[in-house]
């Protein structure tokens, strides 16, 4: 069964140029800090590199003679993301696909794509094969060439060992599964591969995503079985074994004499001058090696294309004089019936040619045409263009048609490794989110909520809508998945943001409560990025004295796949310029010399005991002393509140202290011992104490929880609490 919807045919007058949509490398964990240049895998995968003989393997170069449909140089690009997909073509027997420079048009997939099936309107495409795929974002052609091997059998070291090896460097460089688009026994060869064992398994369906076949024998040749020499005509079982036969015998005879026959011959390709090495034998229908290969893994998308021939003798004339007086068909590309190159595909495609064995007919059809008495694709193909036509073997890499079919399923492998793009996301699923029931969106909104029982939305609009939406690789497969934002409301009150990521459908990966993290910060999302595996999440940051509506910290929360579900990594509660740390209040900060905090735009004047106290606009008030620096900073306001727990003055209890500060050395100091008279608390960190200052129990209450902050200042150890030393 197809995994893909149906496409529209390429219009015979241009071909598609198929485009990923946009947003889209981590690959598999394997491969996590593979690098991301092709380059790089080129190298690294060579056949020197590998050990392969004569072998050759390298990426295919951007064609001169490829043209895009806008007229231009075909661009190979990375897609939206910047990530690349390994795709290796794998020539057919005797032939050839490396690429030698950009002018080398010569090899199986390099060849302008210039034929069709149908013969009512001539194709105009601009590139090859290699050129159509290289117009695909992300798309990074390689060519595995076994050329001087091509008389060996597909399990020669040389050969399917050799392929192998070279998916298996290329899936662990790139951290993507391999494409493979293989020609006649390069379809075996991959077969062999794609059946053995590799990196990740008994055979190499996890590293093999797609496999695009042409012409490939999957139940052997007919043609090499009958070019044996103890095959003749009485032993072909059908009509269209017996024509065939009667070519290659016919051809045979006038090779023998001379290589350029002046006929039909001269077309027929060299797989069939070569039927008697071990491959040619191999590939007969029936053998015994073919027998012995195993089927292709289930993991593995096949498409498989084909081409089917068949040949019409009205007078009893035609060539070879061939008796029969009706139409031949079922003669498959002359080399492969299309029975045997569609075996076991999970998709199938067939082009169809006619063609007219008799010159006299052959005459009279192009006259008809002439004269406007019969359609064009009423009359068949005169034989001597059959070699070199659409449907033949070695052309089916040419027929508009195939290549259309071949694109689209490299197309769509591709995409389905994209992460949803944001249109996608507007009619995505979404899990229970504040209360309300799972369901899908409707253009961005789940619907069928009450407007009195709140919303469940996509975050953001606008170019903010930019920010709530990021594409990576969390949980490391090699598939691209997506993180949105998404916020809901209930009980006439906004709650905190989700982050819930999707894999390609959409399908629900998992979902983040940012509650859960930041407090009761509602919206506070600013921006999600996916970065080194994992996703970041820059948000308000709810303190403990803020009100519901209006969180006043920032923090940066960075988030993780642990195998089944998505967690914190990492909390960073930062500071703005209100923010109180150990060590200082927004920018200003213990130990500063005078030179930076003018630097700040602070003034100061001498005081009591060698100390300064300086000030600034905006700025908290500070304590300098000139052999120790700033030893104290204070508040200017009670707009300030501690970067930890948010604790506020004329705010605060001294119970949300000690339970915010827990795990810090905490100095009590509640029976007039604070300094000057005063009570209140010093809390020792890392580079330096806050001391906050509290008020008498209410009432007449004693718990000393109830006491009320009154103060905070930043200071070293001796000056944290209220002022009785100098600075000297």
């Amino acid at each position: 069964m197809s995994r893909r919807l149906p496409r529209a045919l390429v219009t015979l007058g241009a071909a598609v140029l198929l485009v990923l949509p946009a947003p889209v490398l981590s690959g598999s964990q394997a491969a996590a800090s593979a690098p991301s240049d092709p380059e790089s895998w080129a190298r690294g995968c060579s056949a020197p590199a590998l050990g392969l003989g004569e072998d050759t393997v390298s990426r295919a170069p951007v064609l001169n003679g490829d043209r895009s449909p806008s007229g231009g140089p075909v661009v190979n690009r990375p897609d939206a993301t910047g990530k690349w997909y390994p795709i290796v073509l794998v020539h057919g027997w005797t032939s050839s696909d490396t690429v030698a420079d950009p002018d080398d048009d010569t090899g199986a997939f390099s060849h302008r794509i210039d034929l069709s099936s149908n013969r009512i309107v001539a194709p105009h495409v601009t590139r090859s094969l290699i050129g159509q795929l290289q117009g695909l974002p992300g798309a990074a052609v390689f060519t595995f060439d076994y050329h001087p091997y091509s008389a060996r059998w597909v399990d020669d070291k040389h050969l399917g060992p050799a392929l192998g090896m070279v998916i298996d460097c290329l899936y662990r460089a790139s951290g993507q599964k391999v494409v493979l688009l293989a020609h006649s026994m390069g379809g075996l060869i991959s077969r062999w591969a794609a059946t053995h064992p590799g990196i990740t398994g008994a055979d190499r369906s996890g590293e093999i995503s797609t496999v695009v076949t042409f012409g490939t024998p999957e139940t052997g040749s007919v043609a090499a079985l009958l070019a044996a020499v103890d095959i003749d005509l009485s032993a072909a079982t059908s009509e269209a074994l017996a024509f065939i036969h009667l070519i290659l015998s016919a051809c045979g005879r006038l090779s023998s004499r001379e290589i350029e026959t002046g006929t039909v011959c001269d077309k027929l390709p060299a797989p069939a001058r070569t039927f008697e090495s071990d491959a040619g034998i191999a590939l007969r229908a029936g053998s015994g090696q073919l027998a012995a290969l195993l089927p292709w893994p289930k993991g593995i998308f096949l498409e498989a294309l084909a081409g089917d021939t068949s040949f019409e003798a009205a007078d009893g004339m035609g060539w070879f004089q061939w008796p029969s007086t009706h139409k031949v068909t079922g003669a498959g590309d002359m080399i492969v019936t299309s029975g045997s190159a569609l075996a076991g595909a999970g998709n199938a495609r067939s082009v169809h040619c006619d063609y007219q064995l008799s010159p006299a007919r052959g005459v009279a059809d192009q006259f008809l045409l002439r004269v406007g008495l019969i359609a064009k694709s009423d009359v068949a193909l005169q034989p001597l263009g059959s070699f070199g036509g659409a449907c033949f073997h070695t052309s089916l890499m040419r027929d508009i048609e195939l290549t259309n079919e071949a694109l689209g399923a490299v197309h769509d492998d591709l995409s389905s490794r994209a992460p949803p793009t944001p249109a996608a996301l507007r009619a995505a699923p979404v899990p229970s989110l504040c209360g309300h029931r799972p369901g899908t969106l409707v253009n961005g909104t789940l619907p069928n909520i009450p407007a009195s029982q709140g919303s469940v939305e996509l975050a953001g609009s606008g170019r903010r809508a930019r920010n709530m939406y990021a594409t990576g690789d969390l949980d490391g497969d090699g598939t691209g998945d997506a993180a949105a934002v998404l916020q809901c409301s209930r009980g006439g009150v906004g709650w905190p943001d989700w982050i819930v990521f999707y894999r390609p459908g959409p399908k629900i990966m998992g979902a983040f409560d940012m509650g859960s993290v930041v407090g009761g910060a509602r919206d506070g999302t600013t921006r999600i990025a996916y970065r080194d595996g994992k996703i970041v999440v820059d948000t308000l940051d709810a303190r403990t004295s803020d009100t519901g509506c209006c969180p006043t910290g920032r923090a940066v929360v960075t988030l993780r796949w642990n195998g089944r579900k998505i967690v914190a990594d990492s909390v960073q509660h930062l500071t703005g310029p209100t923010d109180i740390t150990f060590t200082g209040i927004g920018n200003v900060h213990l130990g500063m010399s005078r030179a930076q905090l003018t630097d700040l735009g602070y003034t100061g004047s001498e005081g009591a005991a060698g100390c300064w106290e300086f000030s600034a606009p905006g700025k908290p008030y500070v304590t300098w002393g000139p052999q120790v620096g700033v030893v104290r900073i204070y508040p200017t306001s009670g707009d300030y509140q501690t970067a930890i727990g948010g604790i506020k003055a004329n705010v605060s209890l001294l119970a949300s202290v000690d339970e915010d500060f827990t795990g810090y050395p905490i100095e009590r100091h509640l029976h007039g011992d604070f300094g000057q008279g005063s009570d209140g608390v010093l809390v020792h960190g890392p580079g330096g104490v806050i001391g906050i200052g509290v008020g008498p129990p209410p009432g007449a209450s004693a718990d000393d929880s109830l006491r009320t902050v009154t103060s905070i200042t930043v200071g070293d150890a001796t000056h944290a609490g209220s002022m009785e030393v100098g600075c000297n």
